[in-house]
């Protein structure tokens, strides 16, 4: 659950930083706190855009009131002023993961197969669009999917954060449009050939 201490150290200090294995719900818990904060600026992983990284890095030169979502794997392409950041005391550092990480890798394989990583009301017909429909399993991309979580999660747990967050926990706390990925209909075929490869 977010609890009242989580509130309170957002309240009291700037840049929020959410460093996020893939996965782990920080899509939704960034929206979320820019939506409990409306006067921040809320960044979502704008190193994956050339142009919303440059207006990320413009913003941040002039003002510490932003809320940034950003992947583990990402933070080299950051400049390292902005990096340095993390281990600032007025700065706010929340790292999100799972605790079943065989559900973050199958959660990955269908978001990564299916290219589509958020669902929301805004997006209701990308959500029909896959709903009770099978999804093909692939050996190569489910390997990809383990390497690329194992990846950041070792990241994720190298940082020492001021929060330490769980998909599982905080999930349905959360006040946003954000909705669930709509599993497979063959979600336990998928499942069982992920735990046969997971090592």
């Amino acid at each position: 659950m977010i609890d009242l201490p989580t509130t309170n150290i957002i309240a009291m200090a700037m840049p929020v930083f959410i460093i996020a294995s893939p996965r782990t719900g920080s899509t939704a818990l960034g929206l979320h706190f820019h939506k409990r904060y409306p006067g921040t600026k809320y960044f979502g992983e704008p190193d994956m855009n050339g142009d919303q990284l440059d207006d990320f890095i413009s913003y941040a030169k002039l003002s510490d009131n932003y809320i940034i979502k950003l992947l583990g794997s990402s933070m080299p392409r950051y400049p390292e002023w902005i990096m340095n950041k993390i281990h600032d005391e007025n700065s706010v550092v929340i790292t999100t993961s799972r605790r079943i990480v065989i559900n973050q890798i199958i959660s990955h394989y269908i978001a990564d197969t299916r290219k589509t990583w958020y669902y929301s009301d805004h997006n209701i017909d990308v959500y029909n669009k896959f709903k009770d429909k099978p999804i093909e399993i692939d050996l190569k991309r489910i390997d990809k999917s383990i390497m690329e979580i194992k990846h950041d999660n070792r990241i994720i747990g190298n940082i020492q954060p001021n929060i330490r967050m769980f998909y599982e926990d905080f999930l349905p706390e959360l006040d946003t449009l954000s909705i669930k990925t709509p599993y497979p209909t063959n979600y336990e075929e998928l499942k069982s050939v992920i735990l046969e490869r997971y090592k």
